[in-house]
């Protein structure tokens, strides 16, 4: 499609581009993917009262069920290695690995 309807100059297809996606605090994006509507719905209430107490259980429907995000790892390549290791024990309901203690630093 492209080729037939636009036609590049010989200078620009000479250069390449390379993007690594970053977050502004340069830490990735690792996890479920979080429902903003219902946890705008559940926690609606802090803009009024900021000492409102809520329940330290996490709700079923703040998540979608089965939806997890691996992204902004930049360059860093352990990012991208923890981050599979975590996914897989968020799925498997197991305990997150160890080598977050050093991470977390």
């Amino acid at each position: 499609m492209l080729e037939t309807s636009f036609q590049l100059h010989k200078e620009s297809q000479k250069s390449q581009v390379a993007l690594r996606t970053n977050t502004p605090d340069r830490i990735p994006l690792v996890g479920q993917i979080p429902n903003l509507h219902s946890v705008y719905k559940e926690y609606r209430e802090l803009s009024f009262n900021a000492k409102k107490k809520f329940s330290n259980t996490i709700q079923a429907d703040n998540y979608f069920r089965g939806l997890y995000i691996s992204a902004a790892h930049g360059s860093n390549g352990l990012a991208t290695v923890v981050s599979g290791e975590i996914i897989s024990s968020l799925i498997c309901n197991e305990q997150l690995p160890s080598a977050m203690k050093y991470l977390m630093r």
